[in-house]
């Protein structure tokens, strides 16, 4: 229920209304966010974003030996930098433009394979969240930061310390795009 004359929708509360169909207030959701935030601007924060992951996966790395409270901590921080990287380098991906040709069918094909390669890693990320935060919030009451690194309850503290505050930004952030659905006018999409 497409028309070329469609207006753009003008606050939020439009977005809902306009749309007729789900696949109607995606295109209309997407829409609305384009022309509110510059894609240069979200693409500058990814990598950005993506530079500090990549400190995450130096910092898991070259920390593997030095915590023996939880050895999974600093592969948790390894993995979530590349998990990272992966879904900044895909949304980067998507934000860009493609040009208009005439093989209209592979650029839906090429969409649609992104949004399922998106969606698979957004399960991913959720699964290896839970899982960093078994591993850090249940060392927590073990972990010790002395010189001792070969006591069976050492963590190196910058290694630590990271990884928590990196699972707490995540938890955070999960909690902020929950609130926002919650809060909106239109609430939770029924």
């Amino acid at each position: 229920s497409s028309t070329g004359s469609r207006r753009k929708p003008a606050n939020l509360s439009d977005v809902v209304s306009s749309s007729g169909d789900t696949t109607d207030l995606a295109r209309n959701l997407g829409s609305y966010l384009n022309t509110k935030i510059p894609p240069s601007l979200s693409i500058c924060v990814l990598i950005v974003l993506s530079v500090a992951a990549f400190a995450l996966i130096l910092m898991g790395t070259f920390h593997i030996p030095f915590c023996h409270v939880q050895p999974m901590i600093p592969i948790w921080l390894t993995v979530a930098g590349v998990l990272f990287i992966m879904t900044a380098t895909l949304r980067i991906f998507r934000m860009i433009p493609s040009p208009r040709s005439g093989h209209r069918s592979q650029s839906k094909s090429l969409d649609l394979c992104c949004r399922i390669s998106e969606g698979l890693l957004v399960v991913v990320n959720i699964v290896w969240l839970t899982l960093g935060c078994i591993w850090v919030y249940g060392s927590k009451p073990y972990v010790h930061f002395e010189e001792h690194m070969f006591e069976e309850h050492y963590c190196d503290r910058a290694l630590y310390w990271v990884a928590f505050w990196t699972c707490t930004l995540y938890l955070v952030r999960i909690l902020l795009v929950f609130a926002r659905l919650h809060y909106s006018p239109q609430g939770f999409p029924k």
